[in-house]
């Protein structure tokens, strides 16, 4: 089978092809370079047999999972391509890792997919690209991955796989719900640099300081977000959270408040400055988990960790920073 590279746009989107009548599809690239032809083996197509990904020769995979549960997974793709550059998909032996920052590390995500919780995972470990840290590294690009996978809707299914003769690539393809697709995607894979955020101090937390319901949580700080000021404060003691909102002439304030707070002078709180574009892009966290519930841990000022479920297949931990007071490089 061969397939056609066109790269003169480096946003656009591979088109969809059927294995069946071996018909081409376009590689994503981000370069200019002039249109050639390369050749990709028929025997690590992918396949279907009763509409569900199978690999024909298994001997040739190094990584694949089929996220049952496309809808959640795609939303997570757009929150993390929506707030970061690069998040590489780390396959280990026990399911998937994934980790970004943006620019000024005021917002970490860090997502871990259980292999015993998705439909499809294989990993061959000799044939990893990282056996010093025992995992194999996939990254492509977040938008245009984004793109192929935007119009995935609730009951459908989301597969990804890499073989051993072509590395430089994965194959996207999906399944499910009301419309049946015998086609696939391909993109590019990318170089980059693995970067590790420091959260230990406020991962070894184990009790809650509050809770809500996610929706709860996204409604707030999309009010918050709305209050004309640059950061809102998030005030948290060991058994209540607050996230206080004033514009700068004081005549309009906002404030969510969760948990049981001691009116003493006592309790103590930890406070961390939040910027309201960070608020404004947490409206969209409650389509990560549909009537799921957030627990918010901190336990020193300049750190929050935000954790919730992935559906039923991981769940995943937002940390909000303040640059000023801690540095997790």
């Amino acid at each position: 089978m061969s397939t056609e590279t066109k790269n003169k746009n480096k946003n656009k989107s591979s088109d969809r092809s059927s294995p069946s009548n071996r018909s081409r599809s376009k590689l994503s690239s981000k370069t200019n370079e002039e249109d050639e032809e390369e050749d990709i083996d028929e025997d690590i197509m992918p396949r279907r047999e009763n509409s569900i990904q199978v690999c024909p020769s298994t001997h040739n995979i190094i990584a694949a999972v089929t996220f049952h549960d496309g809808y959640i997974f795609r939303q997570l793709m757009h929150f993390l391509e929506s707030n970061f550059e690069c998040v590489p998909m780390c396959f280990t032996e026990n399911g998937i890792f994934l980790s970004g920052g943006n620019d000024i590390n005021s917002l970490v995500c860090k997502n871990f997919f259980d292999k015993n919780e998705l439909l499809e995972y294989k990993l061959d470990m000799e044939k990893i690209n990282d056996p010093v840290n025992g995992c194999h590294m996939i990254n492509i690009n977040l938008k245009e991955y984004y793109n192929q996978i935007k119009g995935i809707a609730k009951k459908e299914s989301i597969s990804l796989c890499q073989y051993e003769k072509r590395q430089d690539i994965v194959f996207i393809t999906s399944y499910g719900g009301n419309d049946t697709n015998d086609g696939y995607d391909i993109l590019k894979t990318e170089d980059f640099t693995n970067k590790c955020y420091d959260t230990t101090e406020v991962d070894s937390i184990q009790e809650a300081n509050s809770k809500t319901t996610l929706l709860s949580f996204a409604l707030a700080c999309k009010k918050s977000a709305k209050i004309k000021r640059v950061n809102s404060t998030f005030k948290l003691s060991k058994t209540n959270c607050k996230i206080i909102s004033k514009n700068e002439v004081g005549t309009t304030s906002s404030i969510a408040d969760w948990g049981f707070c001691k009116r003493k002078k006592t309790v103590v709180f930890y406070e961390t400055l939040v910027n309201s574009k960070i608020l404004k892009k947490l409206e969209k966290i409650s389509n990560l988990n549909t009537n799921g519930v957030i627990r918010m841990y901190c336990n020193s000022d300049g750190i929050i960790r935000l954790e919730t479920k992935l559906g039923t297949m991981g769940h995943t931990c937002i940390y909000l920073i303040d640059p000023a007071v801690i540095d997790i490089k």
